[in-house]
């Protein structure tokens, strides 16, 4: 009858001083391997560095500037009821929170008014316009 793979031999205790496989490595294959681990991170770090752009800060939108809302009407002939999601794409740089209170704000003073999506499921990119508690999704930036 053959042994079964589960079953293996009993093995005899190693003797005290003796070298084994699972003893401890020595103080020069310690600092090997950190050099080997070192030299990787360092290849690693030149190849992320080539690869991205240099990071830039996120600008802060400007109040009184509401020349890219009106140029994106112009160009997509939208009518005067701009989709906040165009408003995004074509201000990337600006973080959204810094976007919804300048669009909030224009609105406060009357230079535009924010209008609802009647039917938030039928929008491209519902996600992107601003969630109002009292009035509903704010998805449209009408010129006055």
């Amino acid at each position: 009858m053959s042994r079964s793979r589960t079953s293996s031999p009993a093995r005899k205790p190693a003797a005290r001083g003796a070298a084994s496989a699972s003893a401890e490595p020595t103080k020069a294959a310690l600092l090997r391997r950190i050099e080997a681990l070192e030299s990787r991170l360092d290849a690693l770090e030149r190849l992320v560095a080539r690869a991205s752009p240099p990071r830039q800060e996120p600008a802060r939108a400007n109040l009184d500037d509401l020349e890219p809302v009106v140029a994106l009407d112009r160009e997509q002939r939208l009518d005067g009821l701009v989709p906040i999601p165009h408003v995004r794409r074509r201000l990337s740089g600006f973080l959204r929170a810094d976007l919804d209170r300048v669009l909030l704000t224009l609105e406060r003073r009357f230079r535009i008014d924010l209008k609802i999506a009647n039917d938030p499921m039928s929008i491209e990119a519902p996600s992107d316009g601003i969630s109002h508690p009292d009035r509903g999704l704010l998805y449209y930036a009408a010129l006055r």
